[in-house]
């Protein structure tokens, strides 16, 4: 016999000992004996399942959800005598189902719950775990149903809080007037009816009808107003003390939380920091129903979904990257509300959808600024290029080259890298061979009939200088012609990555160009360009930006102090003046489509940091640029490119 069989008629004897029934005694000694096994086998089962009910807890808290809900499915189909903790086995697998997006099946186990357990202790969080369900689905006036309820029958303080977060949330435009009147006609727990009338004053005051709001907020019984309610109610009471032209509901997406965390908080800091301004000195409230996409696509689609699904939000903002910007314009789109791409350089967003605006340049546009000014104003006749191999550099370099084709420069030659270019060797020598072979060409010896005396020794001649086809060519070795400064490359356009000034910058004076060096964006970093080993290599760089950073403005001194990393600071510059090109286009009952209209329709506006105009070529994508020139310690601006025209400016340091 195997040692596991051996183990299982140990295991059953055990039993056997324990449940069997006395073969010999009263009938009365047999009942109790039948009675205590039973009971034994009760309390084991009880026990087994509350283990289970444990471990199917530890499951749902480290978020492994599908683990988690296996386990409250099997405590589901036990009895209450076998499972004390059945009606907390609904809730848990309700939450699970939740958490995993499968709201059907949580709404379907929320119904037996309620239709099987009416008078249950968790009643309270089955309806807010409705709520939570409707709040995914865009069910606002729902939610604030479910969540009523929940806070009407539950005794629990930490529940309480959490569901006034969430109803408090609800109040930023989420509800229509006619929702939260038809909330109050059958709502009868007067502490909810309060929380109601709160958010119609706060409905009524978006419509512009101050003293309307004010005399709903005078009928009310202060008593009555949750606690967690009276700030609510006195912000709404002094809306009331001024005219304002309507609450604007703006909504933001935004990775506030995950790998990019650090530049959506720094963007939204800049976006609130223009808000408070534009309240200060305009009539306008604008609120903001900012939403976290962790930079996630999914997360992204289920943050767009809700805020075109809010009737109130006139206009989006967000996301950050270019593949959440592409997911969240296949949504905008369809709904006509004005969508704010703030920092995605891809093609062609803008066409997408006459409500879409691209407030950065694309890459390829850049590139055809870049060689219309360096061909068009600075006179290059011939140029080169040093490139990443990725879309950063492809991009650039395509609307570059096609441009300076268009115009007539000669393109000597491109050269790319792949990776971080510590070393560039490769590409510098090979843009050296083909600027010494156009060296050659320029200083090709002319044979003139000369008269000399023989005897004259003023002329020493060397049989190459007039038959060098007679003559073994020298090839010339790296180290020799690295010494001879060539002039034939009238440019070399370097787009680089964030954070490769120092590998670039550090290599260049070694290969001895001189040539009028192009850069984009990336090289506007003086504190990198600073260092003495690599701003002597640059200097006198034109370097082309789509923003610059402003010395003395308020915003400016603002941000700066709260960020300290040069990239949180440039993206703080980008939410601060975005939202203020925004906020000039907003006006006292202004539509979706009329703000639409006002911002296509809008001539260039110059932020502290941006600048923003469109035009009929390229609808609704910034078509602005500013054009700046490194003096080895410090940026020049020397001019800007606004709808595709060129403007001068007397030397500036930006």
């Amino acid at each position: 016999m195997t040692k596991i069989k051996v183990r299982i008629l140990i295991f059953i004897l055990s039993l056997s000992s324990v449940f069997a029934l006395p073969q010999v005694g009263s009938g009365q000694t047999n009942i109790t004996e039948i009675n205590r096994s039973t009971s034994l086998i009760a309390q084991m089962e009880l026990n087994r399942s509350s283990r289970q009910f444990d471990k199917g807890v530890e499951h749902y808290k480290a978020g492994r959800f599908y683990s988690a809900l296996e386990i409250f499915r099997q405590l589901m189909k036990k009895p209450i005598s076998e499972n004390s903790q059945l009606t907390a086995s609904y809730l848990m697998a309700m939450k699970c189902n939740y958490h995993l997006e499968k709201y059907e099946e949580a709404k379907r186990i929320g119904r037996n719950f309620l239709t099987d357990f009416s008078d249950s202790n968790y009643l309270d969080d089955v309806y807010h775990c409705f709520g939570d369900i409707f709040i995914r689905e865009g069910g606002y006036r729902t939610a604030t149903e479910s969540y009523l309820i929940a806070r009407s029958v539950t005794v629990e303080p930490e529940l309480a809080k959490q569901i006034d977060k969430k109803l408090k949330k609800l109040t930023n435009g989420f509800l229509t007037r006619d929702d939260i009147t038809d909330l109050l006609a059958f709502e009868k727990v007067q502490s909810n009816r309060a929380i109601l009338t709160l958010m119609l004053a706060d409905a009524i005051i978006a419509e512009g009808d101050s003293d309307g709001a004010a005399l709903t907020l005078f009928r009310m019984d202060i008593n009555l107003i949750p606690k967690s309610f009276r700030d609510y109610y006195d912000v709404l009471r002094k809306r009331t003390y001024k005219q304002t032209e309507g609450n604007i509901v703006i909504g933001v997406v935004l990775p506030l939380t995950g790998i990019n965390e650090e530049e959506g908080n720094a963007f939204l800091l800049g976006l609130k920091q223009a808000i408070v301004e534009v309240q200060q000195t305009r009539a306008l409230n604008i609120i903001l129903e900012v939403l976290d996409n962790e930079g996630d696509n999914l997360k992204t689609i289920e943050c767009m979904d809700k805020l075109v699904g809010n009737p109130n939000v006139m206009a989006i903002i967000g996301p950050l990257s270019a593949v959440n910007s592409t997911v969240a314009v296949s949504t905008a789109k369809h709904y006509g509300i004005p969508f704010l791409i703030p920092v995605s350089t891809q093609s062609g967003l803008s066409t997408l959808g006459e409500s879409i605006f691209q407030m950065n340049m694309d890459l390829i546009k850049r590139g055809q600024y870049i060689a219309e000014y360096a061909i068009r104003f600075l006179g290059l006749e011939t140029v080169a290029v040093v490139s990443p191999a990725e879309r950063l550099g492809i991009e650039l370099v395509d609307g570059f080259v096609e441009r300076a084709d268009e115009l007539g420069a000669q393109i000597l030659d491109i050269q790319w890298y792949s990776g971080l270019p510590v070393d560039l060797k490769n590409q510098f020598k090979a843009l050296r061979k083909v600027a010494f072979r156009l060296e050659e060409q320029y200083n090709q010896v002319e044979i003139i009939d000369l008269q000399f005396d023989t005897l004259d020794q003023t002329l020493v001649i060397s049989e190459k200088d007039f038959f060098p086809e007679l003559v073994e060519e020298e090839e010339i070795s790296s180290s020799d012609s690295s010494k001879i400064v060539l002039s034939s490359i009238d440019g070399i356009f370097v787009p680089i990555h964030p954070g490769d000034i120092n590998y670039v910058g550090s290599q260049i004076s070694s290969y001895n160009f001189d040539t009028q060096l192009l850069g984009n964006m990336n090289w506007y970093d003086l504190d990198e360009l600073s260092q003495e080993m690599i701003g002597p290599n640059v200097k006198g760089m034109i370097v082309f930006t789509d923003f610059i950073f402003p010395e003395d403005d308020e915003a400016m001194v603002v941000l700066s102090d709260r960020l300290q990393h040069h990239e949180l600071r440039k993206m703080a510059l980008h939410g601060y003046d975005i939202t203020m090109f925004l906020a000039s286009r907003l006006q006292k009952n202004i539509t979706k489509h009329a703000l639409a209209q006002n911002l296509n329709q809008a001539g260039m506006y110059r932020g502290i940091s941006k600048l923003f105009s469109f035009t009929d070529h390229n609808p609704r994508e910034n078509s602005s640029i500013h054009i700046l020139r490194f003096e080895g310690d410090h940026f020049t601006k020397v001019n800007e490119i606004i709808a595709d025209t060129l403007f001068i400016h007397s030397l500036q340091s930006p």
